[in-house]
């Protein structure tokens, strides 16, 4: 089965549709009404042609003036959406997109105070990665960068993905990280921490 996309532009079209049919059906006159109408209006082209033999002036028919009363209550059904912005996303980057997410579920948009996007470059800073490697970070939407900042946060010294670091982690990991018992690595990194000190 093909999978179409969708077009945003036929359905508004039948949106418009829709409601100009459900605002003419709501708006009908009776039968007599109608006839009246078109029989004045037949009256009114007759003298308008006796005085405009050339027909010159545009004929404002019934139906004219039933589409112009239609858009008139159409237009005020976009009075509530004013204050948006017309394509406000199109310039803004995926992770942009993605902050503005994470603001209406996350307390200031992220764990950290000093990785909020707005700290840097409000509404520009590529707020989330998509990789990372050596001093090089590359966004959502592959843009690369080079990490002249701190470096994860101060925690990355060496560079982002280093290769012996990724060794003994992974190693570390297929090995089992976490366990009822204490890991003996606590006792080493206290004493080196020590010896420094």
């Amino acid at each position: 089965m093909e999978n179409k996309k969708f077009d945003p532009w036929q359905f508004v079209g039948f949106f418009l549709i829709a409601l100009i049919l459900t605002w003419m059906l709501n708006n009908q006159q009776p039968i007599e009404e109608v006839a009246t109408e078109n029989e004045k209006q037949t009256e009114a082209t007759a003298n308008q042609a006796s005085e405009d033999p050339l027909g010159l002036v545009l004929n404002d028919s019934l139906q004219d003036q039933q589409m112009r009363a239609a858009f008139g209550a159409f237009s005020n059904l976009f009075q509530a959406n004013q204050q948006i912005k017309n394509n406000e996303g199109a310039a803004m980057g995926t992770g942009q997109k993605l902050y503005k997410r994470a603001k209406k579920v996350i307390p200031g948009g992220n764990m950290l105070l000093s990785k909020r996007p707005e700290m840097f470059l409000p509404d520009k800073w590529p707020a989330y990665f998509s990789k990372s490697k050596g001093c090089k970070v590359w966004d959502l939407d592959g843009k690369e960068y080079i990490d002249m900042s701190i470096m994860g946060v101060g925690t990355n010294i060496l560079g982002y993905g280093h290769p012996e670091i990724d060794e003994a982690v992974i190693k570390t990991v297929k090995e089992g990280n976490m366990s009822t018992f204490n890991c003996p690595e606590e006792v080493y990194l206290a004493e080196k921490l020590v010896e420094i000190h």
